[in-house]
């Protein structure tokens, strides 16, 4: 069985180092440089070359990931979908993001100019509280491509939603500071989990995806 996973921002496939899931051969989705005013779906469509549509596709997206996957899902046939610390549309978003969306804040912070302060700040954001997973964490933010993150935060605050046919698994964190969970419905809540519990919480995380990857129920 195969299972196709797409990391977060400006992260790799070492995002899922943790997850087990046995008698599966995991396949990492990889991030391409975006084009100049590329649109997410125009970009999620270059991804598809990644993707063996000729057999059953299932989809592990974690965070940003999340949203490419529900872009993908609504471009071929997708068996199982499953999002990690992600939204499912953008009413999801917090009040303040979704105040910082409609007045395009982002704008006038580029990511390369607050970069070294979110650096520093993120390990209260993602609920990084260890030193291995702080410096884990720190080296993910270090090597996020400036470009590749300002474009994506770009799509993300643009992005209107995926029409998604099938159902949709969502596994979150209840202490997650990212996307509170305040904000969301229909999901599968990971106790004491924040935004970087992918990490911090692979083995309760690496349980359900167990139960919910499995052969019989595709």
């Amino acid at each position: 069985m195969i299972v196709y996973f797409i990391s977060g921002l400006g992260a790799d496939e070492q995002a899922f180092r943790y997850i087990k899931l046995p008698n599966v051969e995991k396949r990492f989705i990889r991030w391409i440089p975006p084009q100049k005013r590329e649109t997410l779906k125009e970009y999620t469509t270059r991804l598809l070359d990644q993707i063996d549509t000729t057999q059953p596709v299932t989809l592990i997206g974690l965070s940003f990931g999340g949203i490419v996957a529900q872009e993908l899902a609504s471009m071929i046939h997708c068996e199982r979908l499953i999002l990690i610390s992600s939204v499912k549309q953008p009413e999801e978003l917090s009040p303040v993001l979704r105040f910082i969306r409609s007045t395009r804040l982002y704008r006038l912070f580029p990511f390369r100019w607050v970069k070294p302060v979110f650096s520093k700040v993120a390990p209260y954001w993602f609920s990084a509280l260890s030193d291995r997973h702080r410096a884990l964490l720190k080296v993910t933010i270090d090597e996020t491509d400036d470009t590749f993150a300002e474009w994506a935060i770009e799509a993300i605050m643009l992005w209107k939603g995926s029409s998604v046919e099938r159902p949709v698994i969502h596994l979150h964190g209840t202490h997650d500071r990212i996307f509170p969970v305040r904000h969301l419905h229909n999901y599968v809540p990971v106790k004491r989990g924040g935004h970087f519990m992918i990490v911090t919480h692979a083995k309760p995380i690496s349980q359900l995806l167990q139960k919910y990857v499995k052969p019989a129920l595709i």
